[in-house]
């Protein structure tokens, strides 16, 4: 039957298999084709079937060091060391390498929590042994692996910077490198270190990803932009650094750049609700809100409980000036969760545009009190106060909210309602305060007051503080 099947094809393996247990047929594998086969199943269906097709393959080959091993490695990932051990027992028994087995050991005592056990077979393969470059990487990952037990994260770093400097193809530090980076907020170093393994091994999708993550957390955003693609474009079938990529693109309003990286993995990946809901929002962004709607009510297809989405539809409603619509999408997901104040403030405005103002009130009210350190809600709701003329009110709200929060927004709407009051000596002093605060938001004053440009006195101290800002 060997003709019928691609040995090189894991999927191949699997259908030949099930097929010859199924018929009760001795499974007539070559040991290289079950190692590929356990390594499919591991990955595609789970532990316990993995190794299920171990025992079978033991059981055609009995004396492979290679396959005990294999069997110990998978019995410790699935949290049966006892019988990890007696694996290993058998693999040394047969000719398995003492680095390869006591690596695992090291690890099953681990798992077992017996680190002083663990330690001492790590300080023995350190000191007692020769061992290459390759094999010593291994060592110092599975040490790190301690100091990470032990809560001991420098320590973590230092034998992964290690592992990663002898081997800088050892993919399982560099994966594990990204969190000890975190852990012990070794972000510089660690771009040194990335650097460094780059330069011998260029395609490393993972030395990539860990890279742009210590750029952005330096606050590196450009830097990491390009890590993250780099990341992708290494191995593009690396989902998070798309996902990673967009996030940096939508904090930076790059959002034609981030379509362009989602519209890339939407091609590659099934899409799940977070990424439609970035491609969404990207549209929406772009200001093509029907096609974001699209892909919010895919993402509502696939979780009828996603609050976000449903706001974002609402979203698309409000700036399509449909709002009656937007309130039933605003309503849908307060009812899945009432804790979001910005929830509350669209809907707020979209009540207040159809003039609905008894509605809106109230609602302006608690999205104020739900995240009063938030100022542009106390501007919100004061601009609404002044649009149905609640001008002493809408004063109020100002001040109130200057006990809660502080920013320019706040002065700019208290001198533009001060101005409304006739209260100009006042209004003027806020507007000072406003222009000190953030001079180049001065044209959100005029927002409130277009016919104030031409004023004698706020063209004064206009002009006044654009001398200082130089």
């Amino acid at each position: 039957m060997n003709h019928l099947y691609n040995r090189k094809d894991a999927k191949d393996l699997l259908y030949l298999y099930d097929t010859l247990l199924k018929k009760g047929t001795e499974v007539n594998l070559r040991e290289v084709d079950f190692l590929k086969l356990i390594s499919h199943v591991e990955k595609e269906i789970s532990l316990s079937d993995a190794i299920e097709v171990a025992d079978n393959a033991i059981k055609r080959f009995k004396f492979s060091p290679r396959l005990h091993t294999c069997k110990a490695r998978l019995l410790i990932d699935y949290g049966q060391e006892d019988l990890a051990f007696e694996a290993l027992d058998r693999a040394e028994i047969f000719g398995q390498s003492f680095i390869e087995t006591d690596l695992l050991r090291a690890k099953a005592h681990l798992s077992l929590s017996e680190i002083t056990e663990a330690q001492r077979i790590i300080y023995d393969l350190k000191y007692s042994y020769h061992t290459t470059d390759v094999e010593r990487s291994r060592v110092l990952y599975v040490e790190a692996l301690i100091h990470e037990q032990l809560d001991e994260f420098n320590q973590m770093y230092t034998a992964l910077n290690e592992a990663a400097q002898f081997d800088p193809f050892n993919d399982e530090a560099l994966q594990k490198l990204f969190i000890a980076v975190e852990l012990a907020k070794r972000h510089e170093e660690s771009i040194l270190l990335h650097t460094f393994v780059l330069d011998e091994n260029p395609y490393s999708h993972t030395a990539w990803f860990n890279l742009a993550q210590a750029h952005y957390q330096l606050r590196e955003y450009e830097e990491a932009l390009d890590a993250f693609e780099y990341a992708f474009i290494t191995n593009d079938k690396f989902e998070p650094a798309y996902k990673e990529f967009a996030d940096v693109c939508f904090q930076l309003k790059l959002y034609q750049r981030a379509l362009d990286a989602l519209e890339e993995g939407f091609e590659l990946f099934e899409a799940d609700e977070d990424m439609l809901l970035k491609l969404g929002q990207c549209h929406q962004y772009l200001g093509n809100t029907a096609k974001a709607k699209i892909f919010y009510y895919r993402a509502l297809n696939l979780n009828k409980m996603a609050d976000e989405v449903y706001f974002h539809i609402g979203e698309c409603y409000s700036e399509e000036g449909e709002y009656s619509s937007s309130v039933h999408f605003y309503n849908q997901a307060i009812k899945i969760d009432d804790l979001r104040e910005d929830y509350l403030m669209a809907l707020a405005k979209s009540y207040s545009k159809m003039g609905r103002f008894q509605k809106a009130l109230p609602l302006f009210q608690k999205a104020t009190e739900m995240g009063p350190e938030l100022s542009e809600n106390w501007v919100e709701y004061a601009s609404f106060l002044v649009d149905i003329n609640g001008l002493e009110e809408a004063l109020e709200v100002i001040e109130e909210g200057e006990n809660y929060s502080y920013g320019a927004d706040l002065f700019y709407c208290k001198a533009a309602i001060l101005f409304k009051m006739e209260d100009r000596k006042t209004a003027l002093d806020a507007l000072g305060e406003a222009l000190i605060e953030n001079f180049n938001d001065s044209e959100s004053f005029f927002n409130y007051l277009p016919d104030y440009r031409s004023d004698k006195d706020v063209k004064s101290i206009m002009r006044y503080y654009a001398a200082e800002e130089v």
